[in-house]
């Protein structure tokens, strides 16, 4: 399997990076599956590099970059989760 990553900016606005908080729209990579049909898609964060799930379309790889979380949300899990490991002791 041979793959050629192209980038597409896409200017649709899309919601905050859920990693970095980045505010700017995600860009849209297309993954050329040269022997392995069909391409996919994959929204990323301008800033930090952050990807969302892969897709066979642009708009759904937007969609599901919008349906990652709330800004923050990583780090706001990290936070209960270090919480309920220190209950648990």
């Amino acid at each position: 399997m041979t793959k050629s990553v192209h980038n597409i900016h896409m200017p649709t606005p899309t919601l905050p990076c859920p990693f970095c908080g980045d505010t700017r729209p995600a860009e849209v990579e297309e993954i050329v599956m040269k022997f392995d049909p069909p391409n996919l898609f994959v929204a990323s964060c301008q800033c930090c590099g952050a990807q969302g799930p892969s897709a066979t379309t642009r708009g759904a790889a937007l969609i599901l970059w919008d349906q990652r979380g709330a800004p923050g949300s990583a780090n706001e899990f990290c936070k209960l989760a270090d919480k309920l490991a220190g209950a648990s002791t």
